[in-house]
Parts: C-alpha cells; sequence; structure tokens
C-alpha cells in the first residue's frame, strides 16, 4: 500500500462518477469510494486500486504483486490521472474573483486538464 497526498478542495464524488461515467468494462471499475484498473507497464501486469481518505487528504494506493517492480511508474500514472499535483489555491488566485465565486471552475479546470491527459496517458495504461 502507498500514499500520495492531494490538496483540498477536491471533489472525490464529483472525479469518481466522471470516472465511473466512462469506466471501460473489463479494464476499469469504479465503486463507492474506489477507482481500480488493470494496467500493464512493460511486461509487468496487474491492478492498481485508489481509494481516497479525506481527513488525512491522501489516497492509498494499492499495486497487485505483478506491478511492484514498477510501482514508481504506477505511482506517476496515478498522480497525472486524479491531477494530484495540482494546487487549487494557486488555480484560485489566477483565477480571481471568477474563482472566489464559482468554486466549480477549479473542478472544471481540472476536467480540462483530465480530458487533455487522457489522450496523453490514457493510451500509455
Amino acid at each position: 500500500m502507498f500514499t500520495l497526498s492531494w490538496q483540498p478542495p477536491y471533489d472525490w464524488s464529483w472525479m469518481l462518477g466522471f470516472l465511473a461515467a466512462r469506466a471501460v468494462d473489463g479494464v476499469e471499475t469504479v465503486g463507492e469510494g474506489f477507482y481500480a484498473r488493470s494496467l500493464v507497464v512493460g511486461e509487468h501486469r496487474g491492478l492498481v486500486s485508489v481509494r481516497p481518505h479525506l481527513p488525512t487528504h491522501t489516497v492509498q494506493v494499492s499495486v497487485s504483486a505483478g506491478l511492484l517492480p514498477v510501482a514508481p511508474a504506477c505511482l506517476a500514472k496515478v498522480s497525472r490521472l486524479f491531477d494530484l499535483d495540482c494546487q487549487p489555491a494557486q488555480v484560485a488566485a489566477v483565477l480571481g474573483h471568477w474563482a472566489r465565486t464559482d468554486r466549480g471552475c477549479v473542478y472544471r479546470d481540472r476536467l480540462i486538464r483530465l480530458n487533455k491527459a487522457c489522450g496523453r496517458y490514457w493510451g500509455n495504461w
């Protein structure tokens, strides 16, 4: 089990709902409070599952035995998929008044990044 951190605010229920609506049968599973998918990295195959822990602003990432030799690559993919490096306060500072009056714009910004990331990273999963 690995732990990655994220900065609030982060609408995990929205993000998991977004991924659930687009989940590929037999590849991805999204349930109440978790995301899992099969993954191939080089010659290594296995399952990665992600479960947010809201009180600590972390996600618990499980990597199956077949992926342990490439765990850092798996964690990097999880971080990119969920945009865990995003600094919402910096985004809000740039967006100014719009971010303060429409908190959803922070999440739409992530959606835009996620859509861009899909073409770049999901093809490499």
